[in-house]
């Protein structure tokens, strides 16, 4: 159930800015797996990995990019929207592995 930019599911509340912290905070392996398992688009996937897991600042994204810095936040906060909306509306659809940091990132 969508309401106002929170997801409900089985009790836990996890609003954007909340999962956002924890994907921050979780570690490199966990973050490229569930990067690569959750079937992005192969540019969602890439800007992802790139900030995430190789941790490159946002003019290096952009320089590969070859867009403007702004374009590349643009674009990142939008991959990370999509990662958000995959992995409270498909959760149950992803690999047992994924789902054990789904349910880290949810509650």
């Amino acid at each position: 159930m969508i309401t106002a930019g929170l997801l409900c599911y089985n009790d836990c509340v996890m609003d954007y800015q909340a999962f956002r912290k924890k994907l921050d905070s979780l570690n490199k392996v966990s973050l490229a797996a569930l990067i690569a398992g959750t079937g992005l688009k192969r540019r969602d996937e890439q800007i992802l990995k790139w900030w995430y897991v190789d941790e490159k600042d946002i003019n290096q994204i952009a320089a590969v990019l070859s867009v403007q810095r702004e374009s590349a936040y643009n674009q990142l906060s939008a991959a990370r929207r999509r990662l958000f909306v995959v992995t409270e509306e498909q959760e149950h659809l992803l690999p047992a592995e994924l789902q054990y940091i789904i349910r880290y990132l949810n509650c």
